[in-house]
Order: C-alpha cells, then structure tokens, then sequence
C-alpha cells in the first residue's frame, strides 16, 4: 500500500469514527472548536492524526 492511499484510508477512518456518533462528534466540537478554528480546525487534527498514523504504521508494514 502507497502512503499516499494509507493516509487516505486513515484520514477516511478517523472523520467516520468521529461523524459516525454525533454525540462524539458534538462533544468534539463543543469542547475545541472555538480553539481550533471550528470545522477546519477539527479537519486539520483528523488529517495531521492521520498523517502521524500513516507515518508509524509505516514502520511496522515497510
């Protein structure tokens, strides 16, 4: 797999985890949005969460 399409698939499965229980969504919102930036912000941690992922798993799948 690319690290390109691991990020990917990371990226895609961390924002599911989040979207999926709009209670965990809500209470991540609530809680750093306004600290973040709202929307972005959340998307920036959900796509820089994946990066490190991609990164670390990387070591294990090389």
């Amino acid at each position: 797999m690319g690290d390109l399409e691991s990020y990917g698939e990371n990226v895609a499965a961390i924002t599911a985890n989040i979207h999926q229980d709009q209670k965990i969504y809500q209470e991540i919102y609530d809680t750093i949005a306004d600290d973040v930036g709202g929307f972005v912000g959340i998307w920036n941690i959900c796509a820089e969460s994946a990066k490190i992922f991609a990164e670390e798993e990387s070591l294990y799948t090389a």
